[in-house]
């Protein structure tokens, strides 16, 4: 889409959004950039990877599918806070980091007790979803 071009997309008969682009930023470092558009006139940011852009940095492990001791980002979003750390013991329920995406904080809970083996993630650092967060033990 051009800047300030607005489309119309049916998802189901009656159902229709209306998407306006209004910007997009220049690359960041790991090859992202910040897209601002409107969805039915309601402004809306997202951070998305070019893909066309090749980057130094390497791609992120994926939480396992099926696998009780990873934990994977249920959505992107950058890494606002990270609570706990290598041998951290968590109880179900504990905040583990704040991920933000589009101007929200999620917190994201331990879903069952243990003792945490790896965190390989960072404040700062942007994910996707199915990105793995933690590695209990």
């Amino acid at each position: 889409m051009d800047i300030q071009e607005e489309i119309s997309i049916e998802i189901e008969p009656g159902k229709t959004l209306i998407v306006k682009l209004i910007n997009v930023s220049e690359p960041a470092k790991d090859g992202t950039r910040k897209v601002n558009f409107e969805l039915n006139g309601m402004p809306r940011e997202a951070i998305v990877k070019d893909r066309r852009i090749k980057t130094a940095t390497k791609e992120k492990p994926k939480a396992a599918a099926g696998n009780p001791h990873h934990l994977g980002a249920t959505m992107p979003g950058l890494i606002g806070e990270v609570k706990v750390g290598k041998a951290s013991e968590v109880k179900k329920g504990d905040v583990l980091m704040v991920l933000e995406a589009m101007k929200m904080q999620v917190n994201v809970a331990a879903p069952k007790d243990g003792i945490i083996s790896e965190v390989p993630v960072m404040k700062g650092d942007i994910v996707e979803s199915g990105d793995l967060l933690v590695v209990f033990e």
